[in-house]
């Protein structure tokens, strides 16, 4: 995955640093490339960083007609936009952060994490999910275990773009049962053993 920042609203340093410390984290977590990257033209995931009015104009330098509407991005704190084949490969990525909106709700860090995450191949959010950036209630400014474990699995050689559920279901067990000794043991005290 190849990030480039287009920073439009300002506090730029600020915003290739919440994005850097991010992709660190992601590298640690799991063995996929990750960078930013200083041409548009080099990218695969954008992340657009505009003010909340000129954001329907901005999305259109990426868009021909917006992917989003104008109520999902009124109440929508952070947006995402994932482009994949048939197969589940991922070929694009577009992420819009009004920073504004995102600092006066305490969501600026979250938003990064959570929208690059997503953009990662977990899309979707659920409020069956705690601790977790995909659900929407709560608020991280990094990746609980329960995400870093999503994206472990997702990202395990074993599963390749394409499979069906039924090929993929005994593999992530199997790829669960390897893995959940180790998060028991780190987490131990936390998960009452």
């Amino acid at each position: 995955m190849r990030i480039y920042i287009d920073s439009r609203a300002g506090m730029t340093e600020i915003q290739k640093r919440l994005v850097d410390d991010h992709i660190a984290t992601l590298s640690r977590v799991i063995d996929h490339p990750i960078s930013r990257v200083d041409r548009k033209a080099d990218a695969n995931m954008f992340i657009l960083f505009e003010l909340t009015a000129r954001l329907p104009k901005a999305i259109g330098d990426y868009y021909s007609k917006t992917p989003f509407t104008r109520e999902l991005l009124d109440k929508s704190v952070c947006i995402a936009r994932l482009h994949a084949t048939a197969a589940g490969e991922i070929l694009r990525v577009f992420i819009a952060i009004p920073p504004g909106k995102a600092r006066a709700r305490g969501k600026l860090p979250a938003c990064v994490v959570e929208e690059i995450t997503q953009g990662l191949g977990l899309p979707n959010d659920s409020d069956d999910l705690y601790p977790s950036i995909f659900n929407d209630k709560s608020v991280f400014d990094e990746l609980p275990p329960l995400d870093k474990l999503f994206l472990q699995v997702l990202y395990d050689p074993h599963l390749v773009p394409g499979m069906d559920a039924d090929q993929v279901r005994p593999l992530v067990r199997k790829i669960l049962k390897e893995r959940l000794p180790a998060v028991r043991e780190r987490f131990k005290g936390l998960m009452g053993d």
